[in-house]
């Protein structure tokens, strides 16, 4: 390709990657993976090494300018999860599968300490409204409760502390 045609390619996913940023915050390798379908769909007769190069300068581009921070997703996500009342094992999944690197993960699910997952497993079953005016869980409550909250990510004895302190106080 010409430099004209390479420059005019460039300005538009520039464009592009500034609108797709703006609207979608996203780990490094999922803004990659965007950007080689749509460099696909729109110009399928670029080549792969063309492709690369100007990837990796929109990767520069979106990172110069603040669009593109894994740590500063990793975190703000983290704290979204926390509200949620997600487990660390629940926010180290979500983490993998939005493409974030693993020392990125580990360093913004840091600050998430086993306090703060009997926290978020006490509101887990505030959320499922377990304390009712009063009445004492059947067997079979606690046990779908638990049961609920190791699927949800908790360790059995974190899920077992938050049933038992929430229990005490009904």
């Amino acid at each position: 390709m010409n430099d004209q045609a390479t420059s005019e390619i460039a300005s538009y996913f520039r464009r592009r990657t500034v609108r797709y940023l703006e609207r979608y915050p996203t780990s490094e390798r999922r803004f990659r993976d965007w950007f080689v379908r749509t460099c696909r769909k729109k110009y399928p007769d670029l080549e792969a090494a063309e492709m690369k190069t100007l990837g990796d300068s929109m990767v520069a581009f979106a990172t110069e300018f603040g669009l593109l921070d894994d740590v500063r997703l990793a975190e703000a996500l983290v704290r979204s999860y926390q509200r949620r009342a997600y487990s660390r094992r629940q926010m180290d999944a979500k983490l993998r599968a939005k493409g974030l690197p693993a020392a990125i993960i580990e360093h913004a699910t840091a600050v998430v300490g086993s306090d703060d997952d009997l926290e978020s497993a006490k509101a887990f079953l505030q959320k499922k409204r377990v304390v009712r005016d009063g009445v004492n869980l059947s067997f079979d409550d606690k046990r779908k409760l638990l049961a609920a909250m190791v699927r949800r990510g908790f360790g059995y004895s974190v899920a077992k502390q938050a049933l038992e302190s929430v229990e005490n106080l009904s």
